[in-house]
């Protein structure tokens, strides 16, 4: 019996433990997105140059922070224009409604000095530094000398960004 035990345990003692063993693979895996360039244009308030005073002298001008623009950052050529409006005669704006056929000329200038026409032609360059929405200043003129008749006159411009 002993001789068997002592069989036994060798046999047991030689026999390999089963080991559980895990196994470990590895690979590489991409990861990729695009950044379309993307440009939303806002209007934040209304151009009103208030009462106009034929016979006063000189032009009505205002200055108002009427257009807001955000683009993707370093976003490149990005220009806003506008258009003539819909009461647009000859070479100036102008705003309709008024009594009859009667029209109140006006412009909206790209600069302070108001001697560049914003239009589709003359438009403002906007280079985003950052993806923050930046306020861009028209400057508007009502040229003097117009006789025109009372009533309340007004206009519609649409505003468009290229980018």
């Amino acid at each position: 019996m002993r001789a068997f035990v002592a069989a036994l345990l060798l046999a047991v003692s030689t026999v390999p433990p089963a080991v559980a063993s895990a196994a470990t693979a590895s690979g590489t895996l991409s990861v990729t997105a695009s950044v379309a360039a993307n440009c939303v244009l806002a209007t934040n308030a209304d151009v009103d140059f208030g009462t106009y005073r034929t016979g006063a002298g000189g032009p009505v001008d205002v200055t108002v922070a009427a257009v807001s623009i955000a683009c993707t950052k370093d976003a490149a050529a990005v220009s806003i224009a506008l258009d003539r409006g819909e009461y647009a005669q000859g070479g100036h704006r102008a705003m309709g409604g008024g009594p009859g056929t009667a029209t109140v000329a006006y412009d909206i200038y790209t600069d302070q000095e108001r001697s560049t026409v914003w239009n589709t032609v003359n438009t403002v360059a906007y280079a985003a530094r950052s993806s923050r929405a930046v306020n861009i200043p028209l400057y508007g003129r009502i040229p003097a000398g117009q006789s025109i008749a009372p009533g309340r006159y007004s206009d519609v411009l649409l505003a468009m960004v290229d980018f």
